[in-house]
């Protein structure tokens, strides 16, 4: 069965990844959001999408006192959203200011996720070390791999590095791809979907999740109300 993840855990007129958006999630019945984490300059983890805070600076040039109070911290998203089911996508990208290639991010990520009990997040990211280093930390932690597009070998790779999801842009997926990657024990998860007779067709493929801006009209298009 297709399950519906709120992108940013946007809904009605709530301010994204924040805790009162993932309360009105919870609230109105919502199987599960994504969320964006990344870390300060003195180690705290918080959920932004961007890099920069307008009007603030970027995340990790600054300490968390400097972080607008509306942001939240991860311990306390992952506690707002409970028990709903949470992707979290980790923020660490090689071009971009406070990359973190040792690992450190991740364990930090791993810890939090630990705490407030692994059975029903994802963590994901566009880095494939990053993934790599959450299975190195904890084989329990599921993890996803982020992509535009994917190829067989892709999933083939995933399931030799022990991931558990490929996380594809919803025009990158196929079909026949849908069909190898579940047969491979591979959840496939498409982004961003905000379009019912897109999401239909995904579901008849197989998708177990899509991740939209438009929960509320996915869900009457997916008979979900």
């Amino acid at each position: 069965m297709t399950e519906i993840l709120a992108h940013r855990a946007i809904i009605g007129d709530e301010r994204e990844n924040t805790i009162g958006a993932f309360l009105a999630c919870k609230h109105q019945g919502v199987f599960g959001v994504e969320l964006d984490v990344r870390r300060t300059k003195d180690g705290a983890l918080v959920v932004h999408h961007d890099l920069g805070i307008d009007n603030v600076g970027q995340i990790p040039d600054l300490n968390l006192s400097e972080i607008p109070s509306w942001v939240p911290r991860l311990g306390d998203a992952l506690e707002a959203c409970s028990p709903m089911y949470v992707n979290v996508e980790i923020k660490n990208d090689p071009k971009e200011v406070g990359y973190d290639p040792s690992g450190e991010l991740t364990n930090l990520v791993v810890g939090e996720v630990q705490k407030y009990g692994p059975e029903h997040i994802l963590v994901s990211s566009f880095d494939l070390a990053t993934i790599d280093y959450v299975k190195l930390t904890s084989e329990s932690v599921k993890t996803g791999f982020l992509t535009l597009t994917a190829d067989d070998d892709m999933i083939e790779m995933l399931v030799e590095r022990g991931h558990n999801s490929v996380n594809v842009h919803f025009l990158g997926l196929t079909e026949g791809f849908v069909m190898l990657a579940r047969r491979r024990g591979l959840l496939v998860c498409a982004w961003t979907v905000d379009v019912s007779e897109i999401a239909r067709k995904l579901v008849k493929w197989g998708v177990d999740y899509v991740i939209t801006n438009k929960v509320e009209e996915l869900a009457i298009g997916l008979g979900k109300t």
